[in-house]
């Protein structure tokens, strides 16, 4: 079953990726986000669909905010874990070349992990589940 948020809600909940109210408006407009009129008693309540809302924020999260770990080497056995990422999707998007890979030593992989903890903040407010696609 989809999820809808009110619009306030979502401007409130994912506001720091610029989503106020303005521009939830823009993207319902310009039809990237779904939205639906809900009756209520007392008046009509518009609602957007929480997996678009959550994609665009996904979209907009900054790597700057993860600079102070550009560069710095963790192993992808070790990053799984810190991360909570399997081991098999962070060497996928390693080979697809969303995650840089660093340094390789014998079968060891080193990735940056400024790029890991970029995917986890994206995975996070995409409130990814197993099985879904992260890029």
């Amino acid at each position: 079953m989809k999820t809808y948020y009110s619009i306030e809600y979502a401007a409130r909940k994912w506001g720091e990726y610029g989503l106020d109210e303005e521009e939830i408006n823009r993207l319902v407009e310009e039809g990237i986000v779904e939205a639906v009129r809900v009756e209520t008693e007392d008046r009509d309540i518009v609602v957007v669909s929480g997996d678009d809302i959550r994609s665009v924020a996904a979209d907009r999260v900054d790597r700057a905010k993860f600079a102070h770990l550009t560069g710095v080497e963790i192993s992808a056995g070790r990053a799984s874990r810190k991360y909570n990422f399997a081991l098999s999707s962070l060497l996928k998007w390693a080979a697809q070349g969303h995650i840089k890979v660093l340094r390789r030593e014998g079968q060891m992989v080193y990735l940056d992990e400024g790029d890991v903890a970029y995917a986890r903040e994206r995975a996070n407010v995409k409130n990814l589940r197993q099985g879904q696609r992260l890029f």
